[in-house]
């Protein structure tokens, strides 16, 4: 009977090495990370609009140091809508508001940041009569959110 009881003893003082050296580690870990410098944790707003807009289609891109989100604008409303109604936009997370529209009859907007240019593709809604129907795909490319070029890369 001693002989077992010694082996479980023996099992113990192992499993109890292994969680102390973990908690050690884990400790150690803890106490130098909190020496490094870390970026500054900002809370983003709630609401992703204050007009009350849903984002459709969206791309969250870093531009010039800003946190933004690249989307697009599709009202509902059945026929007493048109496709001119649908646009892109850009809305800066940090501080809720709408940096920029442009697009007009675009949707499904979807982006991406190449150097100090921004580039967004969305479909073409602007030649849909009754029935809407994409005439193809667009590139916009900015370098200041306010001129933009546009190019149909897509028939």
């Amino acid at each position: 009977m001693i002989i077992p009881e010694m082996k479980i003893h023996q099992s113990y003082q192992r499993n109890l090495k292994v969680l102390l050296s973990g908690i050690f580690f884990f400790l150690t870990v803890s106490v130098y990370a909190q020496h490094l410098q870390r970026p500054i944790l900002t809370k983003l707003p709630f609401a992703l609009s204050e007009e009350g807009r849903t984002p459709m289609e969206n791309t969250p891109v870093i531009f010039n140091s800003r946190l933004l989100l690249v989307a697009n604008f599709r009202p509902s409303g059945g026929s007493t809508v048109s496709e001119k109604d649908s646009y892109l936009y850009i809305f800066d997370l940090q501080t809720g508001k709408e940096v920029t529209r442009f697009g007009t009859a675009h949707s499904f907007a979807s982006a991406y940041v190449r150097n100090n240019e921004l580039n967004v593709f969305a479909l073409d809604f602007s030649e849909s009569g009754e029935v809407w129907k994409p005439s193809g795909i667009d590139h916009f490319v900015s370098s200041d959110l306010k001129d933009w070029k546009t190019e149909r890369v897509i028939l």
